[in-house]
């Protein structure tokens, strides 16, 4: 084992944050050869030309300016699991991240759903905004915080609900059974920021 594989590896298990243990492991997928993988487009683990050809057209309509068509665009393909890109054996290959066009159409996504709620053109309405992001809201559904065992882990539980709960974290939709119930319920009225039903819609979340 030479010695800059030895110093990325002590690097991930002394991290202290996210932050240090995510560059430790990218340092780890370039020296075990994991970039060449990530920069490979095909593959039998996803429809890899349907996400090329989608990224292609979000972003021809991005610069040709047009909210309307961009928005019927996304509309049509904004659902879960595009793709099959949330195959868990995309995910399973390298410490980090996994195929560099699946990073890349997350991104220009979220590029363009910001785009959207600035651009201005005929048809393209504050109402029009409103509904589009609506739908597609409904579609692509929310992430869920499912807590429960309070009798022996109430503890970490309020801890979860009061981190859920602050300004900085995306809205959660929370949900808890039995006697994690009322703690929670508790932890979130208590919790730092403005509670998750209050909070305007979360920004678009991108991958590391």
């Amino acid at each position: 084992m030479n010695a800059e594989l030895r110093s990325a590896q002590q690097a991930m298990l002394d991290a202290v944050d996210y932050r240090s243990w995510r560059d430790a492991a990218a340092e780890l997928d370039r020296i075990g050869g994991l970039d060449e993988w990530k920069l490979e487009e095909a593959s039998e683990e996803y429809d890899w030309r349907l996400i090329r050809s989608r990224l292609r057209q979000i972003r021809q309509l991005r610069n040709e300016h047009n909210p309307i068509r961009l928005a019927h665009h996304l509309r049509q393909g904004l659902h879960w699991n595009l793709g099959n890109i949330g195959n868990p054996e995309l995910y399973r290959v390298a410490r980090i991240g996994t195929k560099k066009l699946i990073h890349d159409y997350v991104h220009e996504v979220c590029d363009a759903l910001e785009w959207l709620v600035e651009a201005e053109g005929e048809g393209w309405a504050l109402s029009d905004k409103l509904k589009f992001f609506h739908d597609v809201a409904l579609s692509y559904g929310r992430s869920a915080l499912m807590l429960s065992g309070g009798a022996t882990l109430g503890k970490r539980a309020i801890g979860m609900a009061r981190s859920a709960s602050s300004p900085s974290s995306t809205r959660m939709i929370d949900t808890t059974i039995a006697v994690t119930a009322l703690p929670v319920k508790l932890a979130f009225m208590a919790g730092p920021g403005p509670s998750a039903r209050a909070r305007g819609a979360p920004r678009c979340g991108r991958p590391p």
